[in-house]
């Protein structure tokens, strides 16, 4: 997944916008969009299909994904979201909280996972979560929700298939993403 640039605003640290789509009712045809500017360049990253999936799913995975690419260039980097969800999971402390608790009977407990796997690989406070209200007005927060849709309606058809198997000892972690094209099913396990 290549950055495309886009315009150059003014350089001095990485400031992050994401933006996660999906219609929640039918569960079908998600996707997550970045906008990432850095050094005097704005950049934009967008995926999806994902079937079987929801929006905080794709808010989450926005994120994620903009982590994936930020973590490189080990500057400050503030991510906007306009998930309450990931902004008071991770700024009020209930994700490190759901952590120590081994995220048993947590919602979207394998993202979280990737989340922190990530989150934790920057120094800490190099990485700041804020809110942004969606559908505001906000230039690069608009460019974000376009990206997701855009990524929501690509032809390639990913199925979400995180989860996890709880036991009385021990949670299981799995991962799994079913590329469906052209009638088959092609499986990529991590």
């Amino acid at each position: 997944m290549e950055l495309e640039l886009l315009s150059s605003p003014n350089k001095t640290q990485v400031y992050v916008y994401t933006d996660g789509s999906c219609n929640n009712k039918t569960k079908s045809m998600g996707g997550f969009g970045v906008v990432i500017i850095y050094d005097g360049s704005v950049y934009k990253i967008s995926g999806g299909s994902y079937t079987d999936t929801t929006s905080q799913r794709m808010e989450l995975l926005a994120v994620i994904r903009a982590l994936r690419k930020v973590k490189k260039l080990g500057c400050f980097c503030i991510v906007h979201s306009d998930s309450q969800y990931i902004v008071n999971a991770v700024n009020e402390g209930w994700l490190f909280r759901w952590e120590s608790e081994d995220f048993v009977g947590r919602p979207n407990a394998g993202l979280w996972r990737e989340f922190l796997n990530i989150y934790k690989q920057f120094q800490k406070g190099v990485v700041v979560i804020k809110w942004v209200r969606g559908h505001n007005g906000n230039h690069y927060n608009e460019i974000a929700d376009e990206l997701a849709r855009k990524g929501a309606n690509s032809q390639k058809k990913l199925k979400d298939l995180f989860g996890w198997v709880v036991s009385h000892k021990y949670t299981v972690y799995i991962y799994r993403i079913e590329l469906l094209q052209n009638g088959k099913d092609n499986h990529l396990v991590s």
